[in-house]
């Protein structure tokens, strides 16, 4: 369920579905279940188009997404 999100992009990361029936049937069953719509719509209003941000935008955005380092675990151990 977690990857439904992603996997309905399908089309952004250069796939063909079809090639894919299980997957495509998969898809289509999910997205037709109400608590999934509803699912999906939530921040649906706040969403930008990338091309409308600032160069300034895109790379303080891309920043946050890329390129993050893990942190050093405290001393100590597990808690």
């Amino acid at each position: 369920m977690i990857c439904y999100p992603w996997a309905t992009n399908w089309q952004g990361q250069g796939q063909d579905i079809d090639e894919f029936p299980y997957v495509k049937r998969w898809l289509l069953e999910l997205g037709e279940r109400p608590a999934v719509q509803r699912g999906m719509a939530v921040g649906r209003d706040l969403a930008q188009d990338p091309a409308t941000l600032s160069d300034e935008e895109r790379d303080r955005r891309a920043k946050l997404l890329y390129n993050q380092r893990a942190l050093k675990a405290p001393d100590g151990g597990l808690l």
